[in-house]
C-alpha cells in the first residue's frame, strides 16, 4: 500500500523504509484519514484538559475525560470504545515516534553544521 504524495518504499502493510545515516527506519505512512482521526481526539483533549499534566495526572481521570469523543467516534464508526481507543493510541504514538525523529535529525543537522558549540 502506498500512501499518495508520499516518497519511500512502502510494503503490504503501509509500513515506509528509509535510509537514514547507516540505520534503517521504519514508520507507519499516516493517512488522511488518521491524521483526521487523531487531531479530533487531540483537540478534544485540548478543549477539556487543557492544563492537565499528564505526568501528575492519574491515566483513569485521562480517560474519564477522553471517553465523551472515544463513544462519540465509535458510534460514528458503528466500532467498539475499545478499539477507537487503541487506534488512537498506536497513532499517539506514531505522531511521537516521527516527531521526535524529526527533531534529532534537526539535531544532527545543526551538529553536523557546527551550528551547536558542545562542551565535551
Amino acid at each position: 500500500m502506498r500512501a499518495a504524495g508520499r516518497e519511500g518504499n512502502y510494503n503490504a502493510a503501509g509500513y515506509c523504509l528509509h535510509r537514514h545515516r547507516k540505520r534503517m527506519i521504519f514508520k507507519m505512512a499516516m493517512s488522511k484519514e488518521d491524521k483526521e482521526f487523531l487531531d479530533r481526539i487531540t483537540s478534544y483533549a485540548n478543549e477539556v484538559m487543557p492544563d492537565l499534566d499528564p505526568q501528575k495526572t492519574q491515566v483513569s481521570v485521562q480517560l474519564d475525560k477522553m471517553m465523551p469523543i472515544f463513544e462519540t467516534i465509535a458510534k460514528e464508526q458503528n466500532a467498539a470504545v475499545e478499539d477507537i481507543f487503541i487506534k488512537y493510541m498506536d497513532l499517539a504514538n506514531e505522531a511521537f515516534v516521527a516527531s521526535d525523529q524529526k527533531m534529532r535529525e534537526a539535531m544532527a543537522d545543526l551538529e553536523g553544521n557546527n551550528s551547536v558549540l558542545r562542551f565535551d
